[in-house]
């Protein structure tokens, strides 16, 4: 690396393209970061980059050194025969490279009042319980094809500030939570929902859901539980912690600290329920007095995570070696 203070940063337009260089005196030569056109003070200088060169990249470490295709008269410039990759690190959602295009996966989108939400989580209108599935939550982001009838998938790798979460199910109904970090029930279905971190239960302040399309339950949505029923890692968010009157409610029925008949179907092995259950019955996950989960109720899951300051600015920087991956086909 140059020994040169890194003090000066320009990103700027030079003969029609946008650029950027990291250095020190805003000249190329003793460079870092060097993308783009060559550029030196408000213009672009032959001695210190090849000016005829539309763009590309120096190396990291670019010194008082010529012969390449980008070099000026006494120093490398950016040019097509060096490769750059960046990437970046932040301190409480930690991508690694080996999993970044897992984490880049897309499994469809809706846009709500100018707001895009992208899905990660889904239950079909009917699709059996998959076989060897024991948690609602237990699949990593990543791990499911948009073909899949079922999809268990945690959150990918988000903050919890400003997150919102939307459910959509085939009744008609859109609810909209919005993570808060000072709320516990908030705070514990983010856990889950990011984490698969188990909570018997959380009780608290309520959490309400802003609801887009439909109706939903009067009865305060202030109890979370994502627990083990009967050999089913199923996720719960109502009024009492037993099935009826929740809004969100996956994998197995469960009321207090086990199942009951009066409020689910506990002979059937999991489904979910629609959004807005309230004392209905006469349907197959229904006990004697609520509808519980089960197969023929289909709900998608989204999130939106707005972008901050904050997850741009910490970066981590790599430079690897050329090879085809950088070359543009010619």
């Amino acid at each position: 690396m140059t020994t040169v203070a890194q003090d000066t940063v320009m990103y700027r337009e030079q003969d029609g393209i946008k650029s950027f260089l990291l250095d020190d005196d805003g000249c190329d030569c003793h460079s870092t970061l060097s993308m783009g056109h060559a550029m030196c003070a408000d213009s672009c200088d032959d001695t210190y980059g090849n000016c005829k060169i539309k763009g590309g990249v120096d190396k990291l470490s670019d010194r008082q050194e010529t012969g390449t295709a980008g070099a000026g008269e006494q120093c490398t410039g950016p040019a097509e025969d060096h490769g750059l990759m960046l990437y970046y690190y932040h301190p409480t959602a930690h991508v690694d490279v080996d999993s970044a295009k897992d984490a880049q996966k897309t499994y469809g989108s809706i846009t709500v009042d100018g707001t895009k939400y992208e899905k990660f989580w889904w239950f079909s209108n009917g699709a059996a319980w998959p076989t060897g599935k024991k948690d609602v939550l237990g699949d990593s982001y990543g791990d499911c094809k948009s073909s899949d009838e079922v999809c268990f998938q945690k959150l990918p790798e988000v903050e919890e500030k400003g997150l919102l979460l939307l459910a959509v199910d085939d009744q008609g109904n859109q609810f909209e939570w919005k993570f808060d970090s000072s709320n516990e029930v908030a705070h514990a279905a983010f856990k889950a929902f990011r984490y698969g971190t188990t909570t018997q239960k959380a009780s608290g302040t309520e959490w309400a859901p802003r609801v887009i399309k439909g109706s939903v339950t009067k009865s305060a949505q202030d109890t979370l539980m994502y627990r083990d029923q009967d050999g089913i890692r199923s996720f719960m968010l109502d009024d009492d912690g037993c099935d009826c009157h929740s809004t969100l409610s996956m994998g197995h029925s469960m009321c207090g600290d086990g199942c009951s008949n009066t409020y689910g179907n506990c002979m059937i092995t999991g489904g979910v329920d629609k959004l807005s259950d309230t004392h209905v019955t006469g349907t197959e996950g229904s006990g004697s007095a609520c509808t519980g989960r089960r197969a023929a109720f289909g709900v998608n899951v989204f999130f939106d995570q707005p972008q901050t300051t904050a997850s741009r600015s910490t970066t981590m920087l790599h430079e690897e070696a050329l090879t085809d991956e950088f070359r543009s086909p010619r």
